[in-house]
């Protein structure tokens, strides 16, 4: 997880040095600065920022004592790295405060000597910067963070040890070069103790460097939990975009969606639509279908019944020239008798002349009848070539002529 800092103040730890002379004149500076000063010029200089301006002061409502704010502003020196410092110092110099300039470059100088002739201890800036320069929001590197701490305090009682028995080492060394001969015992007694306190002195040291290959460790386990945490965003942030290009496309498929909805709406009031004018031209085409069935069914009767007008008028015209044929020959026969018809007396042509009187008549009547039966026939012809009326009201042949009684 990426550090919430602005990369134009410094941040880090003092040195050791540094972090120990603020404490020796903690009081001193306390009691002695006026803070509002340094911290505008510091301010100006870019070491503080805004947050850092109003954690010391306070906000322009409720300022703090002058006293808080010279404690807080020593606390927050402590975690602006050296540079931080010598800008402080800078400050304080540029603002009036000569004293407390002096003062604090005369005790870094005394702890500078106090550490000439042993080994430099362990510097905890870095360890520190390495701390500060990672964070994560887990559980799990805020422990780390709180062994951390722990650590430190440790780090620092074995470091105040260590200065305690080496003043007493010096004390002790100063009294050994002046002794005299009555004082062999307390000298015996005295590199005994001497001893002791140099094996405590290894000691101290071994346990410190133990204790800085653990700090080691955890750093570097803090490092790459912080390498992991910040995979991890990265992945998240990934993620996060997918998901947005993800929801954008869920957008538009919905648009895209409802859009095909509307046209498949409206497709399907179409067909309907369709359906219904098939369903009418169905009906009309089955309605067409049964006119054109009962239409041919009527041709086919009128047909038929034309067949049979046809038939029965070539019967008619045969019975016709037969009865025409039977009456011409009666009409002849008629003829002959007309003109053989002879004279007779009362005496004795009575009887003959009865006889073709009778015949004559019953000629006549034949050709009555004849004639009868020839206009029936011309009647049913004529009445058969005429337009048919309605069925079942034919109109009845009427004969022409007027039958003998």
């Amino acid at each position: 997880m990426s550090e919430d800092i602005n990369h134009r103040f410094p941040r880090g730890k003092v040195t050791s040095e540094q972090e120990r002379c603020l404490q020796k004149n903690n009081m001193f500076l306390a009691d002695n600065i006026e803070c509002t000063d340094i911290v505008t010029l510091l301010y100006s200089r870019l070491i503080l920022d805004d947050n850092d301006k109003q954690k010391i002061l306070g906000t322009d409502g409720q300022r703090l004592p002058r006293k808080e704010q010279s404690l807080r502003l020593l606390d927050v020196i402590t975690m602006r790295s050296p540079a931080g410092f010598e800008a402080f110092l800078k400050a304080l110099d540029d603002t009036g405060h000569l004293a407390a300039a002096g003062r604090i470059r005369q005790t870094l100088h005394n702890l500078s000597e106090e550490l000439v002739g042993r080994p430099r201890e362990y510097d905890h800036s870095t360890y520190v910067k390495q701390i500060t320069s990672t964070s994560s929001d887990s559980e799990s590197v805020e422990d780390d963070a709180r062994g951390r701490e722990t650590f430190k305090q440790e780090v620092f009682g074995l470091c105040d040890r260590v200065d305690k028995i080496e003043k007493h080492l010096d004390v002790l060394s100063y009294r050994m070069t002046q002794i005299d001969g009555g004082q062999k015992e307390e000298v015996s007694r005295l590199r005994q103790k001497l001893s002791e306190a140099s094996n405590e002195i290894k000691k101290l040291r071994r346990e410190n460097e133990n204790l800085n290959c653990l700090v080691a460790e955890k750093s570097e386990q803090l490092r790459q939990a912080s390498d992991k945490i910040e995979a991890l965003e990265k992945q998240l942030k990934v993620m996060e975009n997918d998901n947005t290009n993800l929801l954008n496309r869920v957008v538009e498929q919905s648009q895209e969606l409802q859009r095909m909805r509307l046209q498949a709406q409206q497709a399907r009031e179409q067909i309907t639509d369709l359906q219904s004018e098939v369903d009418k031209q169905n009906q009309q085409q089955s309605l067409h279908k049964r006119e054109l069935d009962s239409l041919r069914k009527r041709s086919e009767a009128e047909n038929k019944k034309v067949a049979e007008l046809q038939e029965f008028k070539k019967k008619n015209e045969q019975v016709m020239q037969t009865v025409v044929r039977q009456f011409m020959s009666m009409q002849n026969e008629i003829q002959q008798l007309k003109d053989q018809r002879p004279v007779t007396d009362n005496a004795t042509g009575g009887r003959q002349g009865k006889s073709a009187v009778s015949k004559l008549n019953h000629l006549e009547q034949g050709d009555n009848s004849v004639a009868g039966r020839c206009a029936v026939a011309k009647q049913q012809l004529f009445n058969f070539d005429r337009p048919s009326t309605k069925q079942g009201n034919k109109p009845k042949p009427q004969p022409f002529y007027k039958p003998r009684k």
